[in-house]
């Protein structure tokens, strides 16, 4: 893999992953303060993502599919609600859910299919044919929210054109990962200190210079590797980001880990 290609990957780690590792401070504020808790939350998530890698070795291509629709509604129901506030349809997070895969496939079918390949090792014309029919499904919903959100204020109807926008004209490495970065990441962060409340700045200090650290890790590694950033690397650097993302999906939109949130204890006297 070459420098340039390697720069979105580590922007996406560094800008991505710490959303994803606040899942700890979120734990300890729904989950009662108990080691026992902490230990259990722990070894559930270990497990999840050991699952996941696991079963990626033994069915890739079933691996990936799994990966892609829990990410289409982990996308979709965070920027449905964003734009169209709590409760949108779902119809309309499907719709937001969409965007970025199938755009990713329609307007970089190429690249999009040698990537897949690369991570799975196997065919992947099913999943990239399934995302192109996705494709028009996805433009005919968005006649649809154009029309029906006509005289909404500029950024409801902007917002997915300019999603659009940045598939069609960027490669698909930057343009997912200034998605992922810019919108998805600082979107999550920004609804988890809403609900959350202050946040210590050593946590995100922690999921911070974590990320840094793995990027480092995975620059070291790739060096030793032929010397420079091969597929193989890149393969496993991939997939074990979406081992790490299933079971951040399943505690935010499965356990609805915001929606539990218990009020911080206050220190302040009566």
């Amino acid at each position: 893999m070459e420098l340039t290609t390697f720069s979105p990957v580590a922007l996406l780690l560094i800008g991505g992953l710490p959303h994803g590792a606040m899942d700890a401070y979120l734990a300890v504020r729904v989950f009662p303060k108990k080691l026992s808790w902490i230990l259990g939350f722990t070894a559930v998530y270990l497990i999840l993502i050991g699952a996941f890698l696991v079963t990626w070795q033994l069915a890739p291509n079933l691996s990936l599919t799994v990966f892609l629709l829990a990410s289409i509604w982990h996308f979709g129901k965070l920027d449905a609600n964003t734009q169209l506030k709590n409760g949108s349809s779902v119809t309309w997070k499907i719709f937001f859910g969409l965007t970025v895969p199938t755009n990713l496939a329609f307007f970089h079918t190429d690249e999009v299919r040698v990537l897949l390949e690369m991570l799975t090792l196997e065919n992947v014309d099913l999943i990239v044919d399934s995302l192109l029919h996705g494709w028009w499904l996805w433009l005919s919903m968005m006649i649809v929210y154009q029309a029906k959100f006509f005289n909404a204020p500029l950024r409801l109807r902007g917002e997915p054109l300019g999603h659009l926008l940045l598939f069609a004209v960027l490669p698909p490495l930057w343009s997912f990962c200034l998605y992922f970065v810019l919108i998805h990441s600082l979107r999550h962060t920004v609804q988890v200190m809403r609900q959350a409340g202050q946040i210590q700045k050593i946590w995100w200090l922690v999921a911070f210079v974590g990320s840094l650290l793995l990027v480092g890790l995975i620059a070291t590694i790739s060096k030793h590797i032929g010397g420079h950033f091969s597929a193989e690397f890149y393969r496993v650097a991939f997939v074990t980001l979406a081992a790490l993302t299933i079971p951040h999906m399943i505690f935010i939109d499965g356990f609805q880990a915001l929606s539990r949130l218990r009020a911080p204890v206050s220190s302040s006297k009566p």
